[in-house]
């Protein structure tokens, strides 16, 4: 197979709004090549993918049962955060599909930090999160990306840029809330927005909750970060396990090591509630006019 395989549908995010689980659903859909691997591969934000050009995916599509199937997905949740991803996924194909999940700003704030603090990324308390959060934005690739919670949550900004480049049709919410309430009438309706068979009826997998760990010294061997962990990849893994497999391995692992609960948002919850308070009124009234929705459950 020579041809380059192209997406033609992306999950954009947010992060912490079970995009994880809703792109496994998705792609189990015998129309649709989703591999798993190409979940949170950040092609359209990392300069070092991007430069690489799309013909990255190919394997990866290949491998995971690519059959010219009508809808060629990927993902990642930041797309939706970084205006230089939408301007390059634009460049790349204006006519693109766009699935995106959303949550209650507060809780997906608040599940974040708990997730990235579970992670071994954070070492802040939430307080101190949020009051650095400013620096943050400025600082690195990861901080940015995983470290900004606040910014995370504004939804209204992300979608009004987003919006200035492709039209409302492209895009297909969701909103976490509902998908709690009926798995099967949310999975419908994407399904129906991607034009593709929507009596297909997927296991409802859930995957990557924010839990707790079986083993704490195992998550930090494997996601902790530092320069002599970085050599030993560049020298030892990558000629040799390419990034997408070492994602498959990373989140089958991450599977294996959590918890399976429900996130518990008692303890500490009204403390960083309190914090957060009035932090979103705008950004949601801006959110409510670009979609004509009213969520005042939100504010």
């Amino acid at each position: 197979m020579n041809e380059t395989i192209k997406p033609n549908t992306l999950l954009i995010g947010a992060q912490k709004c079970a995009t994880t689980s809703i792109y496994n659903w998705i792609a189990q859909h015998p129309d649709v090549c989703g591999p798993s691997a190409l979940k949170d591969y950040a092609f359209f934000i990392n300069d070092s993918f991007y430069e690489k050009g799309i013909e990255l995916f190919k394997n990866d599509y290949i491998n995971s049962g690519y059959k010219n199937q009508k809808i060629v997905m990927h993902g990642s949740v930041n797309y939706i955060f970084f205006k230089e991803a939408i301007d390059r996924i634009y460049e790349f194909n204006p006519e693109i599909k766009f699935i995106l999940v959303l949550r209650n700003p507060i809780d997906r704030t608040i599940s974040a930090y708990n997730y990235q603090k579970k992670m071994k990324k954070e070492d802040l308390t939430f307080k101190e999160a949020i009051e650095k959060e400013e620096i943050r934005a400025k600082g690195t690739l990861q901080e940015k990306s995983d470290l900004t919670y606040v910014a995370h949550s504004k939804y209204g900004e992300q979608l009004d840029y987003l919006l200035s480049k492709f039209k409302r049709e492209q895009l297909h919410i969701i909103f976490f809330e509902d998908l709690e309430q009926n798995q099967d009438k949310v999975i419908k309706e994407v399904f129906n927005y991607l034009n593709i068979e929507n009596d297909f009826k997927p296991q409802y997998n859930i995957l990557n909750r924010t839990g707790s760990l079986k083993s704490k010294i195992l998550q930090s061997l494997i996601f902790s970060q530092n320069e002599k962990k970085k050599y030993f990849v560049k020298i030892f893994l990558d000629p040799f396990l390419p990034l997408s497999k070492r994602i498959n391995i990373k989140n089958k692992f991450k599977e294996w090591n959590t918890i399976k609960k429900k996130e518990n948002y008692e303890e500490q919850y009204s403390y960083k509630k309190q914090i957060l308070e009035g932090v979103f009124y705008d950004d949601i009234k801006k959110l409510e006019k670009l979609l004509d929705l009213d969520l005042s459950h939100w504010k």
